[in-house]
């Protein structure tokens, strides 16, 4: 029981920790996504130019606004399909499973011949038209079991006229 509690303790700091790591991360990834934004405005509100003298000499720099940004221009046509590159190379060989087994066992000897069964008779049960089965020498006709097709309907009883 002890060491439930020492275990619970300790899941409990971890997860303790790994939240606080969590908003430590996602404060550090606002305020940089907000850096990023500010150092975008500045580099797009400034322009510089380089102007040189008749002579190539260095000229005077001038910094200005950047313009708007212009509509996107028409898509190229498609560009030719390229060569096709050369085959990589055969990756390892795996190694090899063990041999299987045969599950067939040996041949056994031949069985001893069971007893003769009895004879089925058929007959009608209690003097009516419904057709019954016994074994020879019994005295009670028993019912013949219902088939039932896939429908598990059962099928009409067999009878017929004595």
């Amino acid at each position: 029981m002890k060491n439930d509690d020492q275990y619970k303790k300790t899941l409990r700091v971890i997860l303790i920790s790994f939240m606080g790591l969590l908003v430590i991360l996602l404060l550090f990834a606002t305020w940089f996504s907000i850096q990023l934004t500010n150092v975008q405005q500045n580099i797009r509100s400034q322009r510089v130019t380089v102007v040189k003298g008749h002579d190539g000499s260095p000229g005077t720099t001038i910094v200005g606004p950047i313009g708007d940004i212009g509509p996107r221009g028409f898509k190229g046509e498609t560009g030719e399909v390229g060569p096709i590159g050369p085959q990589g190379s055969q990756g390892i060989q795996g190694v090899s499973g063990q041999e299987g087994f045969s599950i067939k066992g040996e041949k056994g000897d031949p069985g001893e011949n069971g007893a003769n069964g009895r004879d089925v008779e058929l007959c009608y049960i209690n003097n009516t038209s419904t057709l019954g089965q016994r074994y020879s020498g019994d005295t009670t006709c028993n019912p013949i079991p219902v088939v039932q097709d896939e429908s598990n309907q059962p099928e009409e009883t067999v009878s017929w006229n004595q």
